[in-house]
């Protein structure tokens, strides 16, 4: 049985290359779903780590350094 003949047939190359394509369109669009994921997430984390320092406050002056 000649297998080179039937792997080459029409309707099989046009099935191939629509589920190729399919397959490429469904990677960018996972892609596209994690890169915006990982933004989302990077902000969030930036707006919530930058606390407020007051500059007047007492806290953290008085260190005792002998042990």
């Amino acid at each position: 049985m000649d297998t080179s003949a039937a792997g080459s047939s029409p309707g099989l190359l046009a099935f191939q290359l629509q589920y190729m394509a399919k397959i490429g369109q469904m990677m960018n669009d996972q892609t596209q779903f994690q890169g915006a994921q990982a933004m989302q997430l990077l902000e969030s984390a930036v707006a919530t780590s930058t606390p407020t320092v007051d500059p007047t406050s007492s806290v953290g002056q008085n260190i005792d350094t002998y042990a």
